[in-house]
Order: structure tokens, then C-alpha cells, then sequence
């Protein structure tokens, strides 16, 4: 079975954000990216009770981070939603995608990701090339840009995105591309004209029957346990 897009949703809160339902059912992947303020990491949990494994977080150091978190044969289903919690002032955007025909064994391939400290008007988010082919390529971004829409080229499709709005968020947004033959990836993220401090990151997901990722020690690390 390829790769499929089911649905998307995001929320947007300081502390607490949690999206409307979405009917999960099928997917065998899903895909969370977060944009919040650096000191300030959420904790993403859901109400079926998932397992999330976060990848690396790519931050300023001082203003907003940025990391895409996944979950491999979750337990899905109507009425699912999603929630980012900070402990006191996180600024949270959260944007989750839900996919079938991901394989539910290990399906994380590569990573990569892309931090300044200094504002821009547009970023990249680092090249990745997949080992296989059809992978699922996740991007995502946190950006203090307040003018939209935010975009991105190479033929991703941002199915989520909302613009930075203090003190309610920072910006963010979600993207995807499936690929048919394996390729370098290294689309760039821009924001309405607007330049601002901004982090992105990429990722990359197989079909069945692929083998195990590169795992870095921050793969390993529940979302729960985030300040180790």
C-alpha cells in the first residue's frame, strides 16, 4: 500500500493547546511538528494514549524551537486529538498529520534541521536524502514572523501553518511530500515577505518493509522526559 495523506489539524496556545477531533482511523503514522518558546518545551500527549518518540529540537537558543515529533502504528480512531503543554509560557504551536501505509515497524529514516540566531526571511531546512523510495519527507518550522502565508517550495504541501501571534503563539507550520524515487530534499520555508528569527527541520518515513533509522540519543527520548 503507498504512502497516504489522511488529515491534519493544529492549536494554538501560551500554555495549554489542544486541537479540535480528527477521525485518525487507518493511519499507521502520525506526525506532530511543535513551535514554542526555547525555554519552554512541551510535553505532547494524546487522548488515545500514544507513545511519542520526539526527534532532534532545533532552536535560537533564546526565542522559539522548533521539533517534529512521530508515533508508529498508533491506536487511532474518531475523536482523536492532541495536546502540547507547557509549564509556564511556551507560546505553543502544534501542527499533527496523520498517514497511512507508513510501515509500523521502525519507520524513521533520516533527519536534518537548520537554527540561526539571526533574523531571516527565508530558511531551508537542511538536506536529506532517503535510502529508499516512496518515503513519506515531513517538514517543519517555528518562525517569530508575523505575516503569512508561510510557504515552501520543492513541491511540499503545508497543510498546516499559522503566523506568529504574542502572546498567544509563535508561528509555525507542517508540511509533506511523498516521494516516488528517492531524492535529495532541501526545500526552503518563507513568510509573506516578512523576516524574523525562524528554525526548521526535516524528516523522512518508509513504507513497509524497510529497515531500522539513524537514531540519534534524542530519538530514544520520550516526550515526557524532555529535559534530559
Amino acid at each position: 500500500m503507498a504512502i497516504a495523506y489522511i488529515n491534519s489539524a493544529k492549536a494554538l496556545n501560551n500554555t495549554v493547546a489542544t486541537t479540535g477531533s480528527l477521525d485518525t482511523t487507518g493511519a499507521t503514522l502520525l506526525v506532530v511538528v511543535l513551535a514554542y518558546y526555547s525555554g519552554d518545551p512541551p510535553t505532547l500527549t494524546d487522548n488515545k494514549g500514544n507513545t511519542w518518540t520526539p526527534l532532534t529540537e532545533y532552536t535560537t537558543g533564546f526565542d522559539v524551537a522548533n521539533r517534529i515529533y512521530y508515533c508508529a502504528n498508533p491506536t487511532v480512531g474518531a475523536g482523536h486529538t492532541f495536546t502540547g503543554t507547557s509549564v509556564s509560557f511556551g507560546l505553543i504551536f502544534l501542527a499533527v498529520s496523520s498517514f497511512s501505509g507508513v510501515s509500523t515497524t521502525s519507520p524513521f529514516d533520516v533527519q536534518n534541521g537548520n537554527q540561526t540566531t539571526s533574523i531571516v526571511s527565508s530558511i531551508s531546512t537542511g538536506s536529506v536524502t532517503p535510502s529508499e523510495d516512496n518515503e513519506l519527507v515531513i517538514i517543519g518550522v517555528g518562525s517569530s514572523a508575523t505575516l503569512g502565508p508561510y510557504t515552501a517550495n520543492g513541491g511540499f504541501t503545508v497543510v498546516q501553518y499559522n503566523v506568529n501571534s504574542y502572546p498567544t503563539n509563535y508561528g509555525g507550520g507542517l508540511g509533506y511530500l511523498i516521494q516516488t524515487t528517492a531524492a535529495a530534499a532541501n526545500p526552503t520555508w518563507t513568510f509573506g515577505g516578512n523576516s524574523a528569527y525562524t528554525v526548521a527541520s526535516i524528516a523522512t518515513f518508509k513504507e513497509p518493509g524497510g529497515g531500522g533509522g539513524i537514531f540519534t540519543p534524542l530519538n530514544a527520548i520520550r516526550a515526557g522526559h524532555q529535559g534530559w
